[in-house]
């Protein structure tokens, strides 16, 4: 891990600065914080130096297994009475709890 850390520091600082983790307020809207960007690299050996090198991400190397069945009811019915937002239509104006893979606000 070390080698990958020297190797790529600067274009890993660059793609992902270190963000102020003290402060809660924020201007984004839900879907960047649900669906952040993802960023792949490649680690290459260049005259015995290591090298972290950007790549595509659909040209990563990645076993993603979508679940069929995410335990939803057939028979769930939405109401039309309710408003309904796309996650790109709400802000998130407060981080009230940040962890692994969860954000609320």
């Amino acid at each position: 891990m070390d080698v990958i850390l020297d190797a790529g520091r600067a274009v890993l600082f660059e793609v992902a600065p270190l963000k102020n983790t003290t402060s809660t307020s924020c201007k984004q809207d839900l879907h960047s914080f649900l669906y952040p960007q993802t960023h792949a690299f490649r680690l290459e050996t260049i005259g015995r130096r290591a090298a972290v090198v950007p790549i595509d991400p659909k040209d990563s190397y990645t076993c993603l297994e979508i679940p069929t069945d995410c335990g939803v009811d057939g028979d769930f019915v939405i109401n039309d009475n309710i408003p309904q937002y796309s996650s790109k239509e709400i802000s998130v104006v407060q981080i009230f709890m940040r962890g692994p893979r969860r954000a609320t606000g």
